[in-house]
Parts: C-alpha cells; sequence; structure tokens
C-alpha cells in the first residue's frame, strides 16, 4: 500500500448578501416567482449539501445478480439493506462493457466517443476535459482513491489521476493474491483518521472479475445452492489442459487460476504428475508475457463452454465473487455508522459493466446486450429519506451531475448526463427522454425504456471504417424478451429506423475512432488482441 499526496488547495470564498428587509417579507417575494426557496427546500428531500461522498464501483457486477434487482439467490444481503433505504435506478446502464471506457464516463459524464478514453495503453483524456474529483476537489473536497494505481484499465496516466490529493493501492493485480477481507483496508484507516474532514473517496474492487478465484467457504456456500457436484477426474484435468492450454503457451494461465478451478470443479487426487505438468504451463505463460485476466478469459471460454455443469459451476463461482463483495460493502457501511459518518456522507453505489455467461455465446464482457450493460445504480444518503425504486431509463453519465447536484455544486463543464434528483423527487427530467447510449469496437447500442437497438460492426481488424457488407443491425422488444435474445429487426425496422436516425445524431457513428496513433512496442497482434477483448 502506498499513499502520496500531491498538492493542497485553496477553498473558495463566499460572498454574503445583505437582506434590506425582514426574512419572511424576502421569502414571500421571492414565491412569487418561479423557484421558490421555500418550495424548493420542502421538495429536495434528497438534497445534500456539503455531503461528505463515497463512489463505489463494483466491478463486472451484473444489476441482475443482485437480489434488489430480482435474484433468487442470496448473493447481496448487505446491498440489499441498503436499498431498502436508498434511491435506487431499476434500469442503469453503462456505456461501455469494459473497464476503463465506463469509468470515464461516470467521472467526466461523457460519452466514450466524447471523452475519447477507450483502449488501455493507447488513450488519455483531453487536457481540458474536468472530471467529478476535480470539480469536488476545486470546492474543498479532500480527495481519496482507493483502487488500483498502476493497472491500465484503471489507468492513471489516462486521465483518473486528476483532481484526487490521495492514493492508495495495493500492488499490481497480476501480483495480487485477490482477499476481499483486506481490500479497502487502507481507506478504512483513512477514514478513522481524517473523518472529521470533507471528503470524496472512490472505491473501486474486481472481486467479481475473471477468473472468480473465491474462498472455499464462499464457493461451497452457492455449489451447494445450486446443486453443482461436479467432479473432473485428474484424467480429464489432463485432457483439458493438454486439448486446449499446453498447445499454445500464449493462453497458458498462472497456477492461482487452475488451482482456484481445482476448488470450483472439486478436483482429487492431484497427484506429483499433474502437478509438474501445471507448473510447466504455468512458466509457459509467465514467458508468454501475457497478463492473467486475458489469459483467464480465454481459457473459461475453452475450459467451459461445452459443459452445462461446467456452467453451472462458473456461475456459482461468480455467485461466491458478489456474495464477498457484498461482505466488503457491509464491513464499509458498519464502518461508517461506526465513526458516525453515515449520518453525513452520500454513499454512491455502481458497476462499470456486468458480465456474460453464454447468454449470447460469449464469457466475459466483450458485447452490448443487457447482461455487460444493465448495472445496479444506487444512492444512500443520510438521515430519513424514503426510499425509492426508479424505473425510468438512466445512464452512467448521469452519475456524477447526481453526485454535483446533491452536494449543492454545479455540473460539471462538458457534462452530457443531467441530474437524478428530480425523479427521486417525483418530478420528471427536463427535455425529451434520453437514450441509454454504448459502445465498443466500433459497435452501438441504444436503448429506450422498452427496446433495444445494436448496430454492430463485424468489419475485420482494425475496425478503423465501415463497410455496409459488414454492418448488422438488431431489435430487441425488452417487454416481450428482457434477456434481448429474439432479433425483431427484421418485423421492426420503421422503429428501428427511428433508433439508428437518434443514435447516428448523438455519436456521429463511424468507426474512425481507433486511428490513434499507438506507443511504440505494441505489435499488430497484441493490438488487435486489445481491441477484440479489452486485455493485454
Amino acid at each position: 500500500m502506498a499513499a502520496m499526496v500531491f498538492k493542497n488547495r485553496q477553498k473558495s470564498g463566499l460572498t454574503a448578501f445583505p437582506l434590506q428587509f425582514s426574512a419572511p417579507i424576502f421569502l414571500a417575494v421571492l414565491c412569487l416567482l418561479p423557484g421558490c426557496p421555500v418550495a424548493a427546500q420542502k421538495a429536495r428531500r434528497f438534497a445534500c449539501p456539503g455531503c461528505n461522498v463515497i463512489l463505489v464501483s463494483l466491478d463486472a457486477l451484473r444489476a441482475d445478480a443482485i437480489g434488489a434487482y430480482g435474484y433468487p439467490r442470496a448473493t447481496t444481503p448487505n446491498l440489499d439493506r441498503l436499498a431498502g433505504g436508498a434511491a435506487g435506478f431499476l434500469n442503469a446502464w453503462a456505456h461501455a462493457p469494459n473497464t476503463l471506457p465506463s469509468h470515464m464516463s461516470i467521472f467526466t459524464s461523457q460519452y466514450p466517443w466524447r471523452h475519447k478514453v477507450e483502449v488501455i495503453h493507447k488513450d488519455r483524456l483531453a487536457q481540458t476535459a474536468v472530471t467529478l474529483p476535480m470539480a469536488l476537489q476545486l470546492r474543498g473536497y479532500l480527495t481519496v482513491w482507493d483502487a488500483h494505481t498502476n493497472h491500465p484499465h484503471l489507468g492513471l496516466a489516462a486521465g483518473f489521476e486528476r483532481g484526487f490529493d490521495m492514493f492508495y493501492s495495493c500492488v499490481p493485480l497480476r501480483h495480487r493474491p485477490r482477499n476481499h477481507k483486506s481490500e479497502w483496508r487502507p481507506a478504512f484507516r483513512w477514514l478513522e483518521e481524517n473523518g472529521n474532514r470533507k471528503f470524496f473517496m472512490f472505491l473501486h474492487t474486481a472481486n467479481m472479475h475473471n477468473p472468480y478465484t473465491r474462498d472455499k467457504a464462499s464457493l461451497r456456500r452457492f455449489q451447494a445452492g445450486q446443486g453443482v457436484s461436479k467432479v473432473m477426474s485428474p484424467e480429464e484435468v489432463e485432457r483439458r489442459v493438454a486439448e486446449h492450454i499446453a498447445p499454445d503457451p500464449a493462453l497458458a494461465y498462472l497456477a492461482k487460476v487452475l488451482n482456484a478451478n481445482a476448488g470450483i470443479f472439486a478436483m482429487r487426487d492431484f497427484n506429483a504428475k499433474h502437478r509438474a505438468l501445471l507448473e510447466l504451463i504455468t512458466q509457459a505463460g509467465a514467458d508468454s508475457g501475457r497478463g492473467p485476466s486475458w489469459a483467464a478469459l480465454t481459457i473459461l471460454h475453452k475450459f467451459f463452454a461445452d459443459s452445462p455443469g461446467d456452467m453451472a459451476a462458473l456461475r456459482a463461482a461468480y455467485d461466491a465473487s458478489v456474495f464477498e463483495a457484498d461482505a466488503m460493502l457491509g464491513r464499509l457501511y458498519a464502518r461508517l455508522e461506526a465513526l458516525g459518518l453515515a449520518d453525513k456522507t452520500l454513499l454512491v453505489i455502481t458497476a462499470d459493466h456486468g458480465e456474460e455467461f453464454l447468454e449470447h455465446g460469449r464469457l466475459g464482457h466483450s458485447q452490448l446486450y443487457a447482461e455487460n450493460l444493465h448495472v445496479p445504480l444506487m444512492f444512500i444518503f443520510p438521515g430519513d429519506r424514503p426510499a425509492k425504486r426508479l424505473a425510468r431509463p438512466v445512464q452512467s453519465i448521469d452519475v456524477a451531475p447526481t453526485i454535483l447536484d446533491a452536494v449543492g455544486l454545479p455540473p460539471l463543464a462538458g457534462a452530457q448526463g443531467r441530474s437524478l434528483l428530480p425523479l427521486m423527487e417525483g418530478t420528471a427530467l427536463p427535455g425529451p427522454a434520453a437514450l441509454a447510449l454504448a459502445r465498443w469496437r466500433g459497435s452501438y447500442s441504444a436503448r429506450d425504456g422498452r427496446h433495444t437497438y445494436v448496430l454492430k460492426n463485424n468489419c475485420p481488424y482494425p475496425y478503423q471504417s465501415w463497410n455496409a457488407a459488414c454492418l448488422e443491425q438488431e431489435f430487441y422488444d425488452r417487454a416481450a424478451d428482457p434477456g434481448e435474445l429474439v432479433n425483431i429487426f427484421s418485423a421492426s425496422k420503421e422503429i428501428a429506423a427511428g433508433f439508428a436516425a437518434r443514435l447516428a445524431g448523438e455519436t456521429g457513428a463511424n468507426a474512425g475512432e481507433l486511428a490513434a496513433p499507438w506507443p511504440a512496442g505494441i505489435t499488430q497482434e497484441t493490438r488487435k488482441t486489445i481491441l477484440d477483448t479489452g486485455y493485454w
């Protein structure tokens, strides 16, 4: 763990307004005009002027894996309890199925095609861009980051470092054993020592991220509940390794994943022969230089995709991951209560993207369907405020404007999102209903409250220009098909055309964004891998 302090800031001054007559008369005069302060004060039950803010990002948490969003398994007891007193949005949508662009959209309130930070090791936020922590820092907030500081998907050099005073981080992801019990401890210590100061804190966990290396106790809880009795013999392990991994050293992964799979699949009698084989491919994986996330994703594709038993075991491992992240939230809120901070802190919980389990033929998160883009979004305000379950579609770009509005600060310059406080208060948002938009690898999606339009770019790498021959349009009615499984584009071309026109108007849809130069030393093969999967 390391901490760095960057610079001191001056608090902005406030100018007093001298009243020339009594307060009751002054307020009465103002109430003849739109925006009466008394009415506003009564209506804005969800305002929280000057509150601390904690923004929690639960990486790879799909909304439908949460009890409060309808999941039948007991994965999220703490989150469900918090939802009972939260303003929760049931239809919140991310802007990319990938960590880097999605988080940058949260921080800037801009779509990926506006902030242009989408590809790891390549893209950088424009120098003129303003982020949420920058806005809070300027208004006197001490800003704290507790997340990875040297992982490309939350790359500080990409622009995430802006506006933060202090950084806390564990060792790099690829060298760090995942331990949900110790994550965020630096943040907890900081709160104990600095809780009397006004602060903004960003907390992130990748506990749900593949390869789902979970504690055995958590795993057993969900294996038993799902009836997973998969037992893989040593011979089957050897066959799979020989067939899928050993022939291509670049696909070999670290022993941590394979040992974790032993827990998932209850593999028995793992003798010296198989351990020697694991050591061999582990070394091959290290020599290949492939990052753990990408290699794990590739192996999971081949390790699980053909077996229903494998898929059940994989989902049990994911559910166990969600359960452990939920325990982290429970510890966080308990610490806030113990320190007396729960009564003066706005807690915002969301995710950057979800996770797919072959709903559309893939594992991981690389497509623009609901399992990847439908994310949780909850605002837990201090004090006694009514719980809200709001069904109107909203977007990740709405997070920063809502936070700033709630604490009484002006919106970000260049923000494309809107404050959601009016919805919490029971009033309509101004202007026409916005489409929830997303992009990844030159493909786009657009959603309203019922329908989903997907424009898929199936053109080959480098995806820098579109050819009508490799474009595909899809259209879904989520009222009848919430999983977006039945493409009704052929029968809905007229409605879909309206979505296509709005999408083009919003995005200037084209694939030219990938033409920016790459850093030296990144090969064409590696570039294709990054653009295909988002991973190194």
